[in-house]
């Protein structure tokens, strides 16, 4: 909720209003609800008055009818650091200050929403002095974290201000994890968009690369979910948004939703270790354990301690190779979480190499391995040669096509599978089984002669690859008409092939996910093509 001003709409507004005051009217001081002139910055329409009767009233009916007719579990409040009387005028260091008036003022609204609902939420936006945020951490209050600049560097592979130390609730002395964290939200960047736009590199790694800075971004994640407390993830950051807060030509304008990211490896992979690193956190070590950290450098360790089990945190933020120790609790057998190995640790500062993104996470105790990796090989089973362009199905749900190795891959969850590879002119194959494991499958395909004479009239059109970078090419397209259009329906390339095979040349399209349309005859095939 917006507690801090209404607009020239609102009745309570109108009731009491000079519209000759000011440069578009104000509210007059008779006004039980409003100031005149704001007394904060930032204030857009008018201000209301929280030390006044009528507004504390106001705002108390309002959070108790919500409670209990709505049944919401609590509130956001919107720069909530504008709840005063204190006038500052434009001086946003003054106005950060500690302010006993504010937190009487945010005191007395939470225990009346406790009062109402005991377990109801209360989250700030506050971002002043720590001095002022601790007492209202330390009643029960949750305050964002602030932390979008620090996190961003970690996500371009900047080390410079990158120590994100203040993420944690105990370095800023408050008792309980009352810190929610994040490191994107609705006023800042997209960690991806920064990450595209000024990333660092050395050599072949270039973090301004859509592969490389997804890979990035998976260090960044886990290093981001290794801070107990509260997270807050905004719109498909686990999967690496990649639109421009912008973009629109506009901060508020709609951003497109993106569920067709799941269907390219490297988001499904970060995707996948967005989930493992929550169920992590659910550990009896991250709820109660404690928390050292070494952040200062490109290399990043974080040890979380508890009776039941020790985790181990180590990335490479950075784009270079180094040796580093993860910094081991204890000697003994550990284990990678993220592929179940175990090893044996003699020396507590025995040291691992990291590569430019490279990340560990490692558990006194064995845990379920999170997800697993499931490679796809198609070969000619004649010649033994891999097959590109093949189908591959996941499940029925994802699709990929096989390389130029004849290879594809998937990242799954444990529990039943279902794979088949198909192509016109080859003899499908399909296996199924249950995953409990990493797995490797070979298909070996026989040419489908079935066929012979009448592929003319029956032949479908195949396209591939998808995802493409430079080009794509369309199979039995003699007489095809291809269109590409971007997402908001314009057309962007349009040919009629007059030739059996076709490579369409895809270098004047950024990155992004266009509308792919083939028309041959009766057929017609509409998908989405992602150009990287």
């Amino acid at each position: 909720i917006v507690p801090n001003h209404a607009f020239g709409q609102s009745p309570m507004v109108q009731l009491y209003f000079n519209p000759d005051a000011g440069d578009h009217g104000e509210p007059t001081a008779q006004n039980p609800w409003f100031n005149p002139q704001a007394k904060h910055p930032f204030s857009v329409g008018y201000d209301f008055n929280h030390e006044s009767t009528a507004t504390r009233q106001h705002f108390k009916d309002l959070f108790a009818h919500w409670l209990t007719e709505f049944k919401v579990d609590g509130f956001r409040i919107d720069l909530s650091k504008g709840l005063t009387q204190n006038y500052t005028g434009d001086d946003v260091g003054a106005w950060s200050a500690y302010d006993q008036s504010r937190i009487d003022i945010l005191t007395d609204y939470y225990n009346h929403i406790k009062s109402v609902n005991p377990n109801a939420y209360v989250i700030l936006e506050h971002f002043a002095d720590n001095s002022e945020e601790t007492v209202l951490a330390n009643s029960g209050m949750l305050l964002w974290s602030g932390m979008h600049n620090t996190y961003k560097q970690v996500a371009m592979g900047w080390n410079e201000s990158s120590d994100f130390s203040w993420a944690y609730h105990g370095a800023r002395g408050w008792n309980y994890p009352n810190l929610i964290d994040y490191r994107e939200n609705h006023d800042e960047e997209r960690m991806m968009s920064e990450a595209l736009q000024y990333g660092n590199s050395s050599g072949t790694y270039n973090i301004q690369d859509t592969l490389t800075a997804l890979h990035h971004q998976q260090q960044a994640m886990v290093l981001f979910m290794s801070v107990p407390g509260p997270k807050m993830l905004w719109q498909f950051e686990e999967m690496g948004y990649d639109y421009s807060i912008f973009y629109g030509e506009d901060r508020l304008a709609p951003k497109p939703p993106r569920w067709d990211y799941l269907l390219q490896p490297e988001r499904e992979q970060l995707n996948r270790v967005t989930a493992a690193m929550a169920a992590l956190r659910k550990t009896d070590a991250f709820r109660f354990g404690s928390f050292s950290k070494n952040l200062q450098g490109d290399g990043k360790r974080i040890l979380i301690s508890h009776s039941s089990m020790d985790v181990v945190v180590a990335a490479n933020m950075g784009v270079s190779s180094f040796e580093m120790s993860p910094g081991f609790s204890k000697t003994g057998t550990w284990y990678n979480y993220f592929t179940g190995e175990a090893i044996s640790v003699d020396n507590v500062n025995m040291q691992l190499s990291f590569g430019p993104g490279d990340y560990f996470v490692f558990t006194s105790e064995a845990m379920p391995q999170p997800f697993y990796e499931v490679s796809v090989k198609v070969i000619e089973k004649e010649t033994g040669l891999p097959i590109e362009g093949i189908d591959i199905h996941y499940n029925n749900a994802i699709v990929r096509q096989s390389d130029g190795a004849g290879e594809a891959g998937f990242t799954a969850m444990k529990g039943s599978y279902s794979i088949g590879a198909e192509k016109f002119g080859w003899l499908s194959q399909s296996q199924s089984g249950s995953l409990s494991n990493n797995l490797q499958l070979t298909f070996e395909l026989e040419r489908d002669l079935s066929n012979i004479g009448e592929q003319p009239k029956t032949a479908k059109l195949r396209y591939y690859p998808n995802p493409a970078s430079d080009q794509l090419t369309v199979e039995n397209a003699a007489g095809a008409h291809i269109h590409i259009y971007n997402l908001q329906g314009q057309l962007l390339l349009e040919r009629l092939s007059d030739k059996e095979n076709i490579n369409i040349k895809l270098n004047n399209l950024k990155p992004g996910t266009y509308l792919l349309m083939l028309l041959k005859d009766r057929q017609v095939v509409v998908d989405k093509l992602i150009v990287r």
